[in-house]
């Protein structure tokens, strides 16, 4: 997979964006031009992975109750998850190579960051990119000024001047999205085995609930919902069944190490005492 682009990138979004869901740009900006900064505290950017044994049922957005991969965020900031503090000379993408490889290594997998993303997979209003975005941040506590980086689903609320901002996630898009990744072969179909194992864990809750010494309304309360749930999983499809996946390679594979030289054959006499 090529680098992430959308992290090293720096492209000045529009200044005439009509709607706060308009200014959720795809890459990562270095200067705003005569942008409002929302009311929130800047952050670092990130990455998305999913792990095979990690799936839900979700019905939301959906024609049918469908199996959807669960998806995980990394962090990039020094010392988060195995990333190291870089050293001089190296580019910003060394930080995260020690822990991607590791993540590969447990059977993560993590989406490509550069990819765009369009159409109904997104909420109404955001323009077609990739999925982290980036908004122009102010931390209504310290004054900090900065960089808001969030998915392409969490989008920014209409906020009283002098309130902390709002965001709002978008889940019928974003199961779209995930929908998309199995039916795409971005994310390999889940197995039977994970299927059950999944169910199985989830009816665990639902008896470790029926035995706890809780008010009887209360405990009815979360029985609805546990039941709710593994009703949703006994009534889920499985996508991506006839997809073929794609290879699964690493964002940052292991830089080449350089070949010993030979140790050179000593000539006729060489060495001998005299």
């Amino acid at each position: 997979m090529p680098l992430p682009s959308s992290l090293g990138s720096s492209t000045q979004p529009s200044a005439t964006a009509p709607t706060l869901a308009a200014m959720m740009q795809s890459v990562v900006p270095t200067a705003f031009g005569d942008l409002q900064h929302l009311a929130t505290a800047p952050n670092s950017p990130f990455l998305l992975r999913h792990h095979p044994k990690n799936w839900e049922a979700e019905s939301e957005g959906l024609e049918e109750t469908t199996w959807l991969p669960v998806i995980d965020i990394l962090v990039s900031a020094p010392g988060a998850h195995l990333q190291r503090t870089l050293k001089k000379g190296e580019g910003p993408t060394e930080a995260f190579r020690g822990a991607i490889n590791a993540d590969a290594a447990q059977g993560w997998r993590y989406l490509e960051p550069s990819l765009v993303i369009e159409g109904d997979l997104l909420p109404t209003g955001v323009p077609a990119g990739t999925y982290i975005r980036a908004v122009p941040a102010k931390d209504p506590r310290t004054g900090v000024t900065g960089t808001r980086y969030l998915e392409a689903w969490n989008v920014p609320m209409t906020a009283t001047p002098g309130t902390p901002q709002r965001f709002r996630f978008d889940r019928a898009s974003y199961n779209r999205w995930r929908l998309h990744l199995v039916e795409s072969g971005q994310v390999e179909p889940p197995s039977a085995d994970v299927i059950a194992a999944t169910k199985e864990a989830r009816a665990g809750r639902y008896y470790k609930i029926a035995a706890k010494a809780l008010p009887t309304d209360l405990r009815e309360v979360q029985l609805a919902r546990e039941k709710a749930i593994t009703d949703a999983m006994d009534a889920a499809v499985t996508p991506g069944s006839d997809v073929t996946p794609e290879p699964a390679t690493p964002l940052f594979a292991q830089p080449k190490r350089k070949a010993k030289a030979e140790p050179k054959a000593k000539a006729d006499g060489e060495g001998a005492s005299s």
